[in-house]
């Protein structure tokens, strides 16, 4: 918690996943409207390195604002966009989305946009098939 009694600030760390051509993005703790900017430099740095897929994993996320899902919807696009222009198919998936978290994406009809799953390892062997 931070020390005025909210959500943790955003933390954001990324590991190479060579065996789907992408990246993981682990997410943790507050995305909120104080933490878009933050979220949008990191994802426009992924974006840069033109990763084919990219799993982002929400399992230590607790809150994720409109705001933030449209740096995720951009980034999105963003990936679609790089990979088709090179002829591949450019994914971007979540995993790990708490209760709250995965509601408001199904609520939201963002699973239309995003395939969940339910951790990373299952999201990884989604994308190697």
């Amino acid at each position: 918690m931070s020390p005025q009694g909210g959500h943790d600030v955003l933390r954001a760390t990324t590991t190479a996943a060579p065996d789907i051509d992408g990246v993981i993005v682990h997410l943790a703790g507050t995305a909120g409207m104080a933490e878009a900017d933050q979220l949008e430099m990191l994802l426009n740095g992924i974006a840069a390195g033109r990763p084919r897929r990219v799993v982002f994993d929400f399992t230590g996320l607790e809150l994720l604002t409109s705001i933030c899902i449209g740096e995720l919807i951009t980034f999105r696009k963003t990936v679609r966009v790089e990979t088709e222009a090179s002829g591949a198919a450019g994914r971007v998936v979540i995993a790990g989305a708490v209760k709250g978290i995965n509601q408001s994406l199904r609520f939201t009809r963002l699973d239309e946009l995003f395939d969940l799953y339910p951790d990373v390892a299952t999201a990884r062997a989604a994308l190697k098939a």
